[in-house]
């Protein structure tokens, strides 16, 4: 006679309710699941994780706790609102809190309430002007790595259950695989913006490097020309040359010859500041205009020029010799634009943390358009009027660019042009 087994209802009910319990579990997981991994963005993606964490769990707050690889910490990488501004951005040691326990030893932990334990860490509670009381703290591993926590907390004691813990742990398999895939995201993001930048500066090194070679080819073939010309004809002639004739000869070589030096020795300081790193130093800019008016002496006389001088001058941190050269490039310039018997006024004012210098001249002034052009590379305004190599302003705004300045113009045609730049008083 076959045997018949009964039941009891009150040992049904308890297995029902635990399959239940897990079908419960496992689609409130796949749910989550699918929300951590609807988008790329970290900090999009561990938004998403954790407002669903709390919502499923019922918790006060949760936050998510990763590790810095370069000091070794743990940083609160995001916290449930509305205490993110007051916790985001921690740091714990390994070790130290529960956070930083549960990092250490790779185990998750329950703590039912945080008054019976002494590694609960009373920091957070201060910011947040919360008493926690009950706390649920999961490491979040990748190919067995911990590479943080997902931390669930309460004010009440005694809050979670084991059921909770066991969730919270199947939670953190799929928030470690967003994080990660996140990560990858942003690191891949951040390589094509390196790969812009570096195109863009490669594409920026080569108009550089063709522009070097048209400057070599037109502006350095010209006065070598004119060397090679009359040196030629004077060795031809050299018998029947009339003195004065070969002076004259002989003096056109040496302006071209200078000329030529000229060119190359800027396109060598054209090229040094982009490579050289200098200390900067307080400057008392009325030495370093007054080194260069002497330098000038000649080419005032030459056009007649005046320079009207400040009576006061501000200090400003700089490089001496580099700013001998912008005041070179802006007074030798002023000089030949700036009219018949040209007049240079000269100025300095304090703005902010920063001191403005500037050139004032009374030449014929400079249209839009060509203001735009004046401190690119190689360029020249006036081609056909003056001689020029079409490098000065270039160098200026290269020299002020790497002091930390601006350079600019300010020009009303018929009105003159005042060139400035400005540099810092202080690091």
């Amino acid at each position: 006679m076959k045997e018949i087994r009964i039941v009891d209802d009150t040992q049904r009910q308890p297995i029902e309710e635990e399959i239940e319990q897990r079908n419960r579990e496992l689609i409130l997981i796949n749910q989550a699941g699918q929300l951590f991994n609807s988008t790329l963005e970290l900090d999009e993606s561990l938004t998403t994780i954790l407002e669903e964490t709390r919502r499923l769990l019922q918790a006060t707050a949760c936050s998510v706790w990763l590790l810095d690889p370069d000091t070794g910490q743990l940083v609160c990488q995001q916290v449930t609102e509305p205490y993110g501004n007051m916790v985001k951005n921690s740091r714990l040691a390994i070790g130290q809190g529960i956070a930083g326990w549960v990092v250490q030893h790779g185990q998750s932990e329950l703590i039912a309430d945080t008054r019976l334990d002494p590694r609960h860490f009373k920091d957070v509670d201060k910011r947040t002007n919360l008493e926690l009381r009950s706390i649920l703290s999961v490491p979040l591993r990748l190919k067995k790595h911990v590479i943080g926590v997902i931390h669930a907390v309460d004010v009440v004691a005694h809050r979670f259950k084991a059921t909770d813990l066991r969730l919270l742990e199947s939670l953190a398999d799929h928030a470690a695989i967003a994080i990660d895939h996140a990560r990858l995201y942003s690191e891949r993001k951040e390589t094509e913006i390196l790969l812009r930048k570096t195109n863009a500066l490669l594409r920026r090194q080569v108009d550089e490097l063709d522009a070097f070679a048209h400057t070599v080819a037109h502006d350095l073939k010209n006065p070598l020309s004119v060397i090679v010309s009359y040196l030629g004809y004077v060795l031809n002639s050299l018998e029947t040359i009339p003195p004065e004739r070969l002076r004259d000869n002989l003096k056109t070589v040496k302006e071209s010859g200078e000329e030529s030096i000229s060119i190359v020795n800027a396109l060598l300081l054209l090229s040094s500041v982009h490579s050289q790193q200098v200390s900067l130093n307080l400057v008392n800019m009325k030495d370093v205009v007054q080194a260069v008016i002497r330098r000038l002496d000649l080419m005032i006389k030459k056009y007649d020029g005046k320079i009207i001088l400040p009576t006061e001058w501000i200090l400003s941190l700089g490089y001496y010799p580099w700013l001998e050269e912008v005041w070179m490039n802006y007074l030798s310039n002023g000089l030949k634009y700036g009219g018949k018997s040209p007049v240079l006024e000269i100025g300095t004012r304090k703005e902010g943390d920063r001191v403005r210098y500037w050139v004032k001249d009374n030449g014929a002034g400079l249209t839009a358009e060509e203001q735009s052009h004046l401190f690119i590379e190689f360029s020249r305004v006036h081609q056909g009027q003056i001689d020029g190599h079409g490098l000065g302003l270039s160098i200026v705004k290269r020299i002020i660019d790497k002091l930390g300045g601006k350079v600019g113009v300010e020009s009303v045609v018929g009105r003159g042009s005042t060139f400035y730049f400005t540099l810092p008083t202080s690091l």
